[in-house]
């Protein structure tokens, strides 16, 4: 088929406006027809006031009405889009909007007015309101409202306020319960999560259970609820996980430092609370540090005795003898240091006075002697019965060789608490 010429396009243009010309003056004169028809039914009003409906509950009004709409209808199959007057309830503009009660329809289908729908109303595309819709009942309380059920099958977005009389059920049916999530899934606040699995409830940051495995976005911490035992751990974001306290009927289990606050006062200053940590304990045995010593975690230290209350430090020995002798025999004292300059001092010592000493200026000093001279809590370094001075700062366990020679456990231990 040969492509239409700019001629013949002209040519069909003029033809179809000649034709709606046409069309338009067979639907005046349909008009004045139907309006004849009308003032000739009984109790139809002469002449009403201009502007004034002129009402009729007469069946012939009613016939009237449905032919009327009927020859629109035919009209319009025929290519008629063009409406006035006593036809204005229904309009079809050029481009095949349907305007109801207006005769300039802005949408496919507008209507200017109400919508009684007896049945089903279906949208393929979105839906937008203006005003208020609702649903079940006629109120001026909300932009939503419904009477009965609201159900959304995909994702719904309230950027306002959301107001149910009933139960919200996520993910199923409610059961009763006001507020109900599917077993899996997640409520987030901020980077907070609730989530449940099984008969597990979690509440993490940056982490949730979807039922297989953790979802992670970012590290963070995880409270984990149920029936047999709570259970608080950290995770890395990356699938590593730590588990910090565990509690159940055998009791709680800490993995780490358990950390307390202390009420400290200051003259006559308001009371403040300080971080208590508990203590630290290190053990040295015979056959591996015998004539040697190893230092502890200067921040361990600081931590413990390096406030105002200083720490207690206890020093025991057992199986001095042999090893069957399971009791410790021990020494305690006071120790106060000072992490600025390294000066520390202790209530006993190697005399009956207090021991005193400088922490890193190269001469060895000892806080506390056991009454063997086996174990010693020193401010010196020693490695196979050799001092090497106190060149740095740090304190130190030393398992001395003092009776070399002499009957002695062969799995002796030296025992260093430090208790803040």
């Amino acid at each position: 088929m040969k492509p239409k010429t700019a001629e013949g396009r002209e040519k069909d243009n003029s033809a179809s406006t000649q034709n709606a010309s046409d069309m338009r003056a067979e639907m005046d004169l349909l008009r004045q027809r139907l309006r004849a028809l009308e003032a000739s039914l009984p109790g139809a009003a002469p002449n009403p006031p201009p502007g004034r409906k002129v009402e009729s509950r007469t069946a012939a009004n009613a016939v009237v009405l449905l032919i009327s709409v009927a020859v629109l209808a035919v009209l319009v199959g025929t290519g008629i889009v063009y409406g006035k007057d006593a036809l204005n309830a229904l309009f079809i503009d050029d481009n095949g909007n349907v305007g109801i009660g207006t005769e300039h329809p802005g949408a496919t289908l507008d209507v200017m007015g109400t919508m009684n729908v007896v049945k089903e109303v279906t949208f393929a595309g979105p839906l937008t309101a203006l005003g208020r819709v609702q649903i079940g009942k006629k109120t001026e309380e909300a932009v939503l409202d419904v009477a009965g059920t609201l159900k959304v099958t995909d994702n719904a977005t309230v950027e306002g306020s959301l107001k149910t009389g009933g139960n919200v059920g996520i993910g199923l049916e409610p059961t009763g319960i006001k507020l109900e999530i599917r077993q899996n899934e997640a409520i987030k606040v901020g980077n907070a999560y609730l989530s449940s699995g099984g008969d597990y409830a979690h509440l993490a940051n940056n982490m949730w259970f979807d039922g297989t495995k953790w979802q992670e976005t970012a590290a963070g911490a995880l409270l984990q609820l149920s029936g047999q035992e709570t259970i608080i751990l950290t995770h890395d974001g990356k699938g590593r996980h730590m588990e910090m306290v565990k509690v159940n009927q055998a009791g709680m289990t800490v993995n780490g430092s358990l950390q307390y606050q202390g009420v400290y006062q200051r003259n006559d200053e308001p009371e403040t609370t300080r971080q208590i940590f508990p203590r630290y304990h290190l053990t040295l045995t015979g056959p591996v540090y015998r004539g040697s010593s190893k230092r502890i975690p200067q921040e361990t230290l600081i931590a413990l005795c390096g406030d105002e209350d200083g720490c207690e430090v206890r020093l025991g020995m057992t199986k001095w003898d042999n090893d069957t002798q399971t009791e410790t025999a021990s020494r305690s004292s006071l120790f106060y240091y000072s992490s600025g300059n390294g000066h520390w001092r202790a209530s006993s010592g190697i005399a009956a006075w207090d021991a005193s000493g400088i922490d890193g200026d190269g001469k060895t000093a000892h806080v506390l002697v056991h009454p063997w001279r086996v174990c010693h809590f020193t401010d010196g370094n020693y490695s196979k019965n050799v001092n090497n001075g106190d060149s740095q700062k740090g304190m130190e366990l030393l398992m001395w060789e003092a009776d070399k020679g002499k009957n002695q456990g062969t799995n002796r231990t030296c025992e260093l608490t430090l208790i803040d």
